[in-house]
């Protein structure tokens, strides 16, 4: 059995795991989670490891689902949709330190204002005009780097739309004039068949017999 060093006691204790809650005070409110840990034998505090530290970023998480911040995921995924970029890149793109990049991604609560101008990065055009104001701060070679990853988004489907490879904007200029071609013959099948739906609705005219057609030559003198 793993034996480890109390923190709340500081005596040598066995790891007791077992299915627990625990609750966190994130900002001046308190989330609860629940899940594995492990606690101490003598004094029964929890200790703090890597079940403590996985708990602990599930309150994260729900903290940031709940005041609608971006996720250390959702993060990411923004990132790497351009070309992979670097946490030191994309720090610098933001004019941001690459720690705390680093930070928020292992799940540790941005600000409101960070949360926000990340989300925003997820539009090629604003995350440029952010690079742009950031220029004079990082070399020419960073600053070509960043703008090359920031068109080649624009030359394809945003990454993070689809769970998909992305789409040239070619290809799906093609499909969208097929979509439209598709749509004007169903509109003009839909015309045609609703015309003859017409026709049919119409009531028969009685058939003009010969008689009356006929003239009498000796009235018409």
């Amino acid at each position: 059995m793993v034996r480890t060093l109390c923190g709340s006691c500081m005596e040598e204790t066995c790891l007791l795991k077992e299915q627990g809650s625990i609750s966190f005070n994130l900002k001046g409110e308190a989330y609860s989670v629940e899940g594995p840990l492990h606690r101490c034998e003598h004094c029964g505090e929890i200790i703090v490891d890597e079940f403590y530290e996985d708990l602990r970023h599930q309150a994260y998480e729900k903290y940031r689902a709940d005041k609608g911040l971006v996720s250390a995921a959702e993060m990411k995924k923004i990132r790497t949709s351009y070309g992979n970029m670097s946490q030191v890149l994309f720090a610098k793109a933001l004019g941001v330190g690459a720690a705390t990049i680093a930070r928020y991604e292992l799940g540790y609560i941005p600000s409101k204002a960070y949360s926000d101008l990340i989300k925003r990065c997820q539009d090629p055009a604003f995350f440029e005009e952010v690079a742009e104001q950031q220029r004079a701060k990082m070399s020419p070679g960073d600053f070509r780097t960043i703008i090359s990853a920031v068109r080649k988004r624009q030359e394809a489907v945003p990454a993070y739309w689809f769970p998909c490879t992305p789409v040239p904007i070619q290809t799906i200029f093609q499909k969208r004039r097929s979509f439209e071609l598709d749509v004007l013959a169903l509109i003009d099948n839909r015309a045609r068949q609703y015309e003859r739906d017409e026709i049919q609705k119409r009531p028969s005219l009685p058939p003009v017999t010969e008689g009356l057609l006929r003239f009498d030559s000796g009235k018409c003198a």
